[in-house]
């Protein structure tokens, strides 16, 4: 694959069935050899690391590699300056336009694609959305992703079909955040998980950026790909202003949380030592990394830290080869209920076992998951 891509077409077929995994960029080093080259790939943000740049050379040719400037996390996009292009004018970038500073992230870096510096879009922001299609389309011969960072009101009625309509008219790849708003989780919000399954069903070119394992449903249900984030607040969208954790070099996200393949589950390894994480502990994880290792030995300090990032980015990667390897279709989603059906029936075991009940265990995300998918957004459908 060739490093940077050559337009949109050949940035969509890249990123085609493709679970790309988000990180922090001062942790690329640390994760980047257990990122599947084939079905995977890394978008790292938060403050640049001139101690990655070596190692993010050395794997730019085989591995499919881009920066995004989360700019989202920072400041709220407007009409007349959706990209934040206005408020660099004279400093850094001097009097560069957004084309210049898309074409800078893949001529200077090892970006084989550039992400649109977008700003949050508000509930009322409409005239920003307009903004953000109108600008990104007068750019045709560029890689790039167009970021759409959006609040769960977006994937409400009727702002989901203003939203459908715009995702439609880019001509580039979308990458599609949605922020949750008074809940960290924008799946815990009524109807996003329908209302996004139809999204993914109704628009060929969205990618779910920045999100958890509703990346995995987003896929089956149609979408073009999916970004999943190593760390927790790397797995949702942002409302600005937000402050960069030092930890890990992304929002919120100063805690350990394993992916427990068996549980489709992100398992907070500092807090949930309660009766349910005891038999949960009795799992042992055969990755690479973990070699057979119980997850009751994983700590959330020090070394254990860095092994819980590789256990994740191995699991995303293996987890997104799988569900790409089914043909896409009723065979995609079959697959993926029969995860989901598997899940939910070890909730219930371990529930059993701990005598707590069934409810206190079992996430309500999985339940939503496993019911039927909703019909495409057309003009002539309405979901909730």
């Amino acid at each position: 694959m060739a490093r940077p891509l050559e337009g949109p077409e050949e940035l969509i077929e890249a990123l085609r069935d493709r679970v790309l995994t988000v990180a922090p960029e001062r942790k690329a080093n640390d994760i980047i050899g257990h990122v599947d080259p084939e079905c995977g790939g890394l978008v790292l943000t938060g403050p640049t690391s001139r101690d990655a740049t070596p190692g993010l050379n050395h794997y730019r040719e085989r591995l499919l590699i881009a920066r995004d400037p989360a700019r989202y996390t920072k400041q709220v996009a407007t009409a007349g300056d959706p990209f934040g292009v206005a408020a660099d004018d004279g400093g850094l970038f001097g009097h560069a336009t957004l084309a210049d500073r898309l074409r800078d992230q893949t001529r200077t870096r090892w970006s084989a694609f550039a992400v649109t510096p977008t700003g949050y879009i508000p509930a009322d922001g409409q005239a920003a959305l307009d903004a953000v299609v109108d600008r990104t389309n007068e750019i045709d011969d560029q890689a790039l992703v167009v970021a759409l960072p959006v609040g769960h009101l977006w994937l409400a009625e009727p702002r989901v079909r203003r939203l459908m309509a715009a995702i439609q008219s880019i001509h580039h790849p979308i990458a599609l955040v949605i922020d949750g708003g008074n809940r960290t989780d924008p799946q815990e919000q009524p109807g996003v998980s329908e209302q996004l399954r139809a999204l993914c069903a109704s628009c060929d070119r969205l990618v779910v950026w920045r999100t958890d394992l509703a990346g995995l449903d987003s896929l089956a249900h149609g979408a073009l790909g999916a970004a999943v984030g190593i760390y927790p607040g790397l797995r949702h969208g942002m409302r600005p202003p937000c402050e960069d954790d030092k930890k890990d070099g992304g929002p919120a996200g100063s805690f350990s949380a394993l992916l427990v393949r068996e549980l489709l589950r992100f398992m907070r390894i500092d807090q949930e030592k309660n009766r349910f994480f005891d038999a949960v502990c009795g799992l042992e994880c055969p990755c690479t990394v973990c070699q057979g290792r119980s997850l009751a030995s994983f700590k959330d300090i020090g070394e254990d830290q860095l092994l819980v990032a590789r256990h994740n980015t191995i699991v995303i990667n293996a987890l997104g080869a799988d569900l790409a390897a089914c043909n896409a279709g009723l065979d995609r989603l079959d697959w993926w209920r029969q995860q989901l059906a598997d899940a939910i029936e070890r909730h219930r075991h371990m529930a059993a076992k701990a005598q707590i009940r069934e409810k206190d265990a079992v996430p309500a995300v999985l339940l939503r998951w496993l019911q039927g998918s909703p019909p495409p957004l057309t003009e002539g459908t309405a979901l909730g």
